[in-house]
């Protein structure tokens, strides 16, 4: 009985040490296969970062940016161009060319397999908001040189984020006056809640909110009449409902 429990304690045993080997092997086998894989992830890491492999070599510009210098925009755009096809950092192009305050939008693409395709849309400004920044076509505010402006603009003022108020304003207003061919050249909204105009013929006009649009369809009414005096016009002020102030320059 002794000698059969040795017997089978020793085959335990050596079942035992056969199994450990398997597992030391599987052990070694997913390191290796594991470091394998590593190695070879950082192999193509390494390929892709090769600025030699894909460069970028012609990028094309769409859009109309008549206020941006061409060779500005390419002394910015060329650091990026270093990197190749797969590693050229759209994003941060993105965000840069996003710096110039004439730009509203930005869209980068890649095109295989080596290019760049860059759609820039340059801001579209529509008036002078307080006399420093200007307002774009989507009701946003940017600051840029009005010394480039190629068209005149109105001047809009009036309280912080009431820009949005003041232009729509400006657009229903204009439309009011539309039949006597006089334009905005300014549109002011006080700190009372009036409304104060200065039109292209330098006339200026006062008005409140209430019925605001008849008012100045009654005023192009009488506009012919109030030109036939001799006397000078100061300003209008239209905030009665049945009738119209009007203040004449002195004359000396």
């Amino acid at each position: 009985m002794k000698k059969r429990k040795k017997k089978r304690t020793q085959a335990v045993r050596l079942v035992d040490k056969q199994n450990r080997r398997k597992q030391q092997r599987r052990g070694w086998l997913k390191f290796f296969f594991l470091f394998l894989i590593c190695f070879s992830f950082f192999a193509v890491w390494l390929k892709l970062h090769d600025p030699h492999l894909l460069p970028i070599k012609v990028v094309t510009l769409e859009g109309d940016y008549p206020h941006l210098d061409p060779k500005v925009l390419q002394r910015t755009i060329d650091p990026f161009t270093r990197s190749n096809f797969f590693t050229v950092d759209l994003v941060g192009l993105r965000e840069r060319l996003l710096q110039f305050p004439w730009l509203q939008s930005v869209s980068i693409s890649r095109e295989w397999p080596n290019r760049l395709h860059i759609q820039l849309k340059e801001q579209q400004p529509i008036a002078i908001w307080n006399d420093s920044a200007l307002l774009n076509n989507e009701g946003h505010l940017f600051n840029a040189s009005k010394n480039k402006l190629t068209t005149a603009l109105p001047h809009l003022r009036g309280p912080t984020g009431e820009q949005h108020r003041v232009w729509q304003t400006y657009f229903r207003f204009s439309k009011a006056l539309g039949p006597s061919q006089l334009s905005i050249t300014q549109l002011e909204l006080t700190s009372a809640q009036t409304w104060s105009l200065k039109l292209n013929n330098g006339l200026r006009l006062v008005v409140g909110e209430d019925g605001a649009e008849e008012k100045l369809r009654r005023f192009t009414h009488v506009y012919a009449t109030l030109l036939q005096t001799q006397t000078p016009i100061d300003y209008i002020d239209l905030r009665y409902d049945h009738g119209m102030a009007v203040r004449y320059n002195k004359i000396n």
